[in-house]
């Protein structure tokens, strides 16, 4: 659950400048944004399930304000 939860990303998520979200609640599609020197990365959830044996978690990314 420390994975997923977004607010938890300024504790694990290193050169993190800021986090802008609608919801907490982590759901299929939820949308959030990461702020790092100048860029923006926009996060979306694909899929978040737990197992008996292991946890799945994935997201996409796409990155904006690249410096480079």
């Amino acid at each position: 659950m420390y994975l997923i939860d977004v607010e938890k990303k300024r504790g694990w998520v290193v050169g993190l400048d800021g986090i802008e979200v609608d919801s907490n609640l982590p759901r299929a599609e939820q949308r959030h944004t990461c702020m790092f020197q100048g860029m923006a990365v926009d996060f979306e959830l694909l899929r978040g399930e737990l197992l008996a044996d292991r946890a799945i978690y994935s997201e996409r990314a796409q990155i904006r304000g690249m410096p480079f």
